[in-house]
This record gives C-alpha cells, structure tokens and sequence, in this order.
C-alpha cells in the first residue's frame, strides 16, 4: 500500500501551504511559477505510485469534458481568427496551459494524495489556506487602525497581499475568499450541525468581524456587492437545505434587514454611486467623447454642470459598450489574451492602449475567445456550482458548500473585474480543482473529518 512517510508529508505540506501564501504577493510570478511546477513534479509521481481514482475523474467528467473544449476551442481561435497568431499562443501556453490549467491539475492531485488523517490531510490544508488567508487580513487591520491614531485616517493599501502599488482591489479578492470558508462553515453549523473549522462560535463570529472591517477598509464598490452576493447566497443555499422553521424565517430576514441597511449606507456614502445615473448616457456617448479611447490626449469629460464626471464609473461603462460592440463584430473573437480589449481596439481604431481590459473579465475573456468560448468557460462554471450544490444538499460536506461559494464569488467578481488573468485566476483554478476532487469523494464526510 502506497504510504507517505510523516517527513515527507510535512514537506509537501509546507510547499503546498507556501505556494498559496505567496500566490497573492506582488512581484512573486517566478517564485509563484517554481513553486507550482515543482508540485506539480512531485505530485504527479505521487498520484502516479498511489493510483488514479477513476470513480473521482467520473464525477467530475462534466466539467473536465467543458474544460478540455474549450482549451480546443481557444486554440482554434487563435489559428483562424487572431489578430496575431504568435502572441495569442503565448498568451494560451502562459496564461492558461502552463497557470490555469496546471493550477487545476495541482489542486487535484493534491487532493487525491492527501489522506483522511496525518499531516497532510484534506483537513489540515484547508484549514491551513484559511489561516494564511487570515494572515494578510488581520495583518491589514491591525495596521489601518494604527495609522488611523498616527495620521487621522484609516489606510487601506497596505497588506501583505496588497502593498502600495497593488492596490486594495487584490486584497479585496482575498477576502471575499476567507468570507467565503467562514460562511461555508456556518452553513455546514447551520444545516448539519457540524463543525469544520477548530474553532469555537466566538472565535467564528469574531473572524466574520474582521473580515466584514477589512472589506470596509478596501472600500471596493465591487467588493461590495460581491460580499452581498455572497451573503444572500448562503442565505439562499441555507433555505433550501435545511426544513422550513419558524426562527430560520425570522433569521433570514433579520439577516436581509442588515443586507438592506448596509448596501443604503454604502450607496449614500459614496458619491460614485450618486453620480453613477448621470454618467451613464455621457458614457454611452462614445461617438461624442473619446476619453475612453485615449485617456491621455483627449479632452476632459463634464457633467452640465461643467464639473469633470467620475472616470471610475464613465471608463466602465464606456468600455463595457465598446466590448460588447467588439463581440458583436467579432463573434469568433480576437484571439485569447488577457489585453483582448486593446488588442480590439488597435485592429479597429489604430490607436488605444495596449493590453487594455474592458474591466470585466468575463467580457475579456467573449472578445478574445468569441461567445462560443464564453459560453463554454460559464458552463464549465455552472457544471461546477451543480456538483457543489447537489452535494451540500444531501449530507454535511464542508468541501461542497466552500466550492459553491468560492465558485460564485469568482463568477460575480470576473462579471465585474479583471481577475480572469495572473495569479487570481491561477488561485482559483488551483482551489476549484482541490475542492471538487473532495466535494465528490464519499469518504470525505467520516467522523474524522466533520466533528459534531
């Protein structure tokens, strides 16, 4: 029988849990790179001595068929619709092949190789990507509030997953990923009874506090609604997995109440949202204005009033037009590429930013791989979410509430940002992988590893 030695679990193990420490540091990409094709060596050797488990590949044949079409189909692109065959197989062999498809392989193959119980156990690394997401999150708050006594304000570019040039958009994404684990540890409490994560109610409720404190202190409008989303989500998914109760009624909605009060106080105070209905038919103009297509040459875009509108809310809009307009002309799409839209945008205008993105990953992805490919992708995705969800609903499965969520946040976050590309993608590829390995594993829900 094919055993791993406490040493060598250890080993993998901490490779494993560094890898995804430092998949969201700035600056990292070659040590990021090392680390995933090292694992991937070793793992694959493991699952190679250990035995594929054919029934697992069954249960997932969905998604894997999905997948591996549209790797095909992004390749077919490439040879007879891009703009520029050369770069677009660049593109594929670094983006996707060698970052989200190896990232998928690994979470895998991890959790195929991790057992029940030792050290490297399906348990243990879960629970280890929770802390490490933890880190940067209390990291982030306990310095914010420092500089709030020191300067006055609260500061919100800072993080070991975030440092200055970053931005908080990226440590955004991390914790929405640990709101993520917590709220699928509180429907597995909830609906079973059980208990997944090793710490008390207390402790849980004072993790949701500091990840609900960090989001604020990114102060992403997206983010926003994506924690939102996330919330009425786990309501959703809480209501149609347990039986009807009078206190789960007045439960959720006290939990809608709160929902209801958060987004009014968000919307009220930040005047982004209040010009947002006024910047729209200016954004649609993009005949009259060109300041989306060159942002440093043309003139400054205003308002009736003569004030300069918001470029946050004006550049996205104007951009999602465009994006659209570009599908429309290029059903097959461009070529696969993270900068799909500027590539768009060069072959019709002869000018505009190179690599440039629409802000919406999902959009990105239709210009560069046509409405076939972004059929395809969100298909895959959906093929996902239904094996989560038909898995959470028939017995206490942490791994299966977790994949839904992170599944769901993804595909929100992608509608509404550029994370289809780099390490975010890559992240997530890798986790989607090693939940759905362990959503569909029948031991997975033994004693050992869900506690009453």
């Amino acid at each position: 029988m094919f055993m791993l030695s406490r040493l060598n679990q250890g080993i993998l193990f901490f490779f494993v849990a560094l890898l995804f420490f430092v998949w969201p540091i700035p600056h990292t990409n070659s040590i990021r790179l090392s680390l995933l094709y090292l694992l991937l060596v070793a793992f694959s050797y493991l699952v190679y001595r250990k035995g594929l488990n054919v029934d697992i590949i069954k249960s997932l044949k969905a998604p894997l068929i999905l997948c591996g079409v549209f790797t095909v189909w992004i390749f077919i692109v490439a040879f007879f619709f891009s703009e520029d065959l050369s770069k677009t197989l660049h593109e594929i062999s670094g983006t996707w092949i060698r970052g989200a498809v190896f990232a998928l392989l690994l979470g895998m193959m991890v959790a195929m190789v991790a057992g029940r119980s030792g050290l490297l156990s399906h348990r243990n690394i879960a629970v280890a990507f929770f802390c490490l997401l933890m880190v940067g999150i209390i990291f982030l708050d306990i310095y914010s509030i420092k500089f709030y006594f020191t300067e006055g304000h609260l500061a919100n570019r800072v993080g070991l997953f975030a440092i200055n040039k970053a931005g908080p958009d990226k440590m955004s994404i991390l914790s929405l990923m640990a709101l993520s684990f917590l709220l699928a540890e509180i429907l597995l409490r909830l609906v079973y009874k059980r208990r997944f994560l090793p710490f008390g109610k207390i402790v849980i409720a004072v993790l949701v506090a500091l990840v609900l404190f960090s989001i604020y202190l990114e102060y992403m409008r997206n983010g926003f609604v994506v924690t939102l989303v996330l919330i009425l989500s786990a309501l959703f998914i809480y209501l149609f997995t347990s039986k009807f109760e009078l206190k789960k009624l007045i439960f959720t909605l006290a939990v809608l109440s709160v929902i209801a009060v958060a987004a009014f106080i968000q919307v009220k105070g930040d005047t982004e949202w209040q010009s947002f209905r006024e910047t729209i038919p200016i954004a649609l103009d993009t005949e009259g204005n060109r300041k989306w297509l060159d942002f440093d040459r043309e003139p400054p875009v205003l308002f009736k009033d003569g004030t300069e509108v918001g470029y946050s809310n004006y550049l996205r809009i104007a951009w999602f037009k465009e994006g659209l307009i570009l599908v429309k002309e290029n059903p097959f799409g461009v070529g696969y590429a993270r900068g799909a839209f500027g590539t768009g945008l060069m072959a019709k205008y002869g000018k505009g930013t190179p690599g440039a993105t629409t802000h919406s990953g999902l959009l990105d992805l239709t210009i560069g791989t046509g409405v076939v490919g972004a059929l395809l992708w969100v298909l895959f995705l959906i093929s996902v979410a239904l094996i989560a969800f038909k898995s959470s609903s028939r017995r206490a499965n942490y791994y299966a509430f977790l994949l839904l969520l992170i599944v769901i946040d993804f595909s929100i976050r992608m509608t509404l940002d550029s994370i289809m590309r780099d390490h975010m993608l890559q992240q997530f590829m890798f986790l989607l992988g090693f939940l759905s390995v362990l959503t569909v594993m029948d031991q997975h829900v033994e004693e050992g590893e869900c506690s009453p």
